[in-house]
Parts: structure tokens; sequence; C-alpha cells
């Protein structure tokens, strides 16, 4: 019995000491780059190459005067980086608020507007979304960009504009599927604060037109910046 013990004993320091253990401790893995998270985004609109949507806006404007307000517009994409809002007549009220609005754009987009950082996160504490940093490229009024995308649909779910003059925008958005593939906004919920006025608004998404033909119009009237 005590050969028998000391047999086991043996084999258990062994096993020890040479690492032989059933469930070895996972070390965290390495955070993702920019790069990697717009290549995961990019992967889940394959076969999405171009789509127009109607969008109705619900606007209270808050400051000066509370007023409320309502227009329309159609949003269009085309790969690889072609975005533009076409309004329809916009109430004079509005005009500003039709300025100010910033469409959120795609992964396809982003890099051609901002230099891109992803903001520092836990990788181990369980965090569900990323943070990314976006500085204007063409300079401007807009300070910086913060955008924040779902880990794992990739979808963005939170955008917030900081300009140099304090003002800001933030935008909330509520995804749905769309052709029984794509997560593409259903509606977009804005917060404007700016030293002149504020407002609030709600972007509403209509039924989505995709892979369809999209007038050179377009283009030509709203020219890439």
């Amino acid at each position: 019995m005590r050969y028998l013990i000391h047999m086991l004993t043996c084999g258990l320091v062994v096993c020890t000491l040479f690492g032989a253990t059933p469930n070895p401790i996972a070390t965290p893995s390495q955070a993702p780059t920019v790069d990697d998270i717009l290549a995961r985004m990019d992967a889940t609109r394959k076969g999405l190459d171009s789509f127009s949507v109607p969008v109705h806006f619900a606007i209270t404007i808050r400051r000066p005067l509370i007023v409320p307000l309502a227009m329309d517009g159609v949003r269009y994409f085309e790969r690889p980086d072609k975005e533009a809002l076409v309004m329809k007549t916009v109430p004079a009220a509005a005009q500003a608020f039709q300025r100010t609005y910033a469409g959120l754009g795609t992964a396809d987009t982003w890099p051609k507007k901002y230099d891109l950082t992803l903001v520092t996160t836990d990788e181990a504490g369980g965090a569900t979304m990323y943070e990314l940093k976006g500085i204007p490229k063409n300079g401007g009024n807009v300070d910086h960009i913060l955008l924040d995308i779902d880990r794992v649909s990739l979808a963005p779910l939170r955008a917030r504009w900081f300009y140099g003059n304090g003002a800001t925008i933030d935008m909330a958005i509520e995804n749905a599927v769309v052709g029984g593939a794509y997560l593409l906004p259903k509606t977009e919920t804005l917060d404007i604060a700016f030293p002149s006025y504020a407002g609030h608004a709600v972007a509403h998404f209509a039924d989505y037109s995709i892979n369809q033909p999209i007038p050179a119009s377009v283009w030509e009237q709203n020219p890439q910046q």
C-alpha cells in the first residue's frame, strides 16, 4: 500500500512539473485592430452593393423656440463610398437641422472621412461594444467622432459628434434585418446641442430598395466630398 501511494504521488508530481493539466487556462486574446473591425463589418454586408430608402424626420426644435416639424427625404448608398441624403421640401425652421444633420455612413465610407483609432477597452472584461474614435481628415468644425459598434453583430449602435465650439450631436441607432441578410438602420434618434439652438429628432426608415440602379443624377447633384 505504501508503494502504491508513493507511485501515485510521484505520478502527480511529474504531471505537475511538465504541465500536463487537462484544462489549461486560456490567455486573453489580442485586441483587434481598426482594420480588423472594419473588415469584419464589411463582411457582414457582402453582396450589398447599393440601397435607397425613404426617411421621415420627426423634429422638435427646443431652442430658441419649441417648434415641432416634419420633413422627408431619401438616403442613397453605393459601393465603395458614395452616399447622399436628398431632402424634399424643407421648412424654413428646419434648415438649421438640415445643415447639421450628419449621416453616419458605413465602414466603407469612414476611412475616407476619418483617421480612426480603437479606444482602449478591456477585452477580458465582458465589454459588448467596440468604440472607434475618428478625427476628420479634411478639418472643419468637427473635432472628433466616437462610434460604438456591437461586438457580435458588428452593427453601429451609437455615434457622437464633438465640435470645436462645444456643440454635440448624439445619435442612437436601432437596426433591423433587411433583405433577410443585412442589419441596416430602422430608426436614428438624435439629440443636437449647439450654442444657438438645440433639438431632438427621430429618423424613421421605410422599406429599403436593395441592389437596384441609382440614377446618376443623384451623384451629380450630390458630389462626394
